[in-house]
């Protein structure tokens, strides 16, 4: 019963430990938009403002996780950063008009351009519920209570279990203990 204990701690311990090291990487990889960018994917949550520009159905609290493509046609549905204030951006999604050498014209009210540089992607999921804890988890409060405080949990066990084994005497230095008492007896 202890090993099964000890396996189940163990495995709990590298479930944190991955979950930790995956969340900080979501933290850390942000693009120069302020969005997390793993290779070719974007990652996001809808939020109540990109709510209205996003397509296909979106609801506020999902995850969108948006892939880039260099294959984008007339007709094709596309995301790309829109300013919302000066160092600030959103994700909007509009369906190409005509393709340019430097972007896309898109089939907007106001046949909107958007540069290369904007240019986010064509494919898109929505995972929902994930984006609300997402975005939770990119909060520093968040970062504090659901990333750091495991860690330290996990940190503060390694340090009690080290201590404990070196005030706990190794079963063969009782063994050996043993048989010189008994001949001495």
């Amino acid at each position: 019963m202890k090993n099964r204990i000890k396996w189940l701690v163990r495995i709990i311990e590298i479930l944190v430990v991955l979950y930790v090291v995956i969340i900080t990487l979501c933290i850390l990889c942000k693009n120069s938009f302020g969005f997390t960018k793993f290779g070719k994917y974007t990652i996001t949550s809808i939020d109540k403002d990109m709510n209205d520009y996003i397509l296909k159905d979106s609801n506020v609290g999902n995850l969108l996780v948006i892939k880039a493509s260099n294959e984008i046609k007339e007709g094709d549905i596309i995301y790309y950063y829109s300013p919302i204030k000066d160092t600030s951006y959103s994700i909007k999604s509009s369906v190409v008009l005509s393709k340019k050498d430097k972007g896309y014209v898109l089939d907007d009210s106001k046949k909107t351009f958007v540069e290369n540089e904007r240019m986010v992607g064509r494919g898109a999921i929505q995972i929902p519920v994930l984006g609300t804890i997402f975005e939770k988890l990119e909060t520093k409060v968040g970062f504090l209570i659901f990333v750091l405080l495991p860690i330290v949990l996990v940190f503060i066990h390694q340090v009690y279990k080290f201590i404990k084994d070196l005030l706990e005497p190794k079963h063969e230095e009782i063994k050996e203990s043993k048989k010189e008492d008994e001949e001495i007896i």
